[in-house]
């Protein structure tokens, strides 16, 4: 299983990716899935902590 740490990492990879992008639509889908990083990594360290 991942750390969370992996998915804090994809989330600034995803936004450094937006930061880049022309594209409006992928700049914004790329903006979505660092969202979803940034939400397993939370959901990770909150299990981790609790267990």
């Amino acid at each position: 299983m991942l750390d969370a740490d992996f998915w804090w990492d994809q989330a600034q990879e995803f936004r450094q990716r937006a930061e880049t992008s022309r594209n409006d639509d992928r700049r914004e889908e790329l903006r979505d899935l660092a969202d979803v990083c940034l939400t397993v990594a939370a959901h990770i360290e909150e299990h981790a902590a609790s267990g």
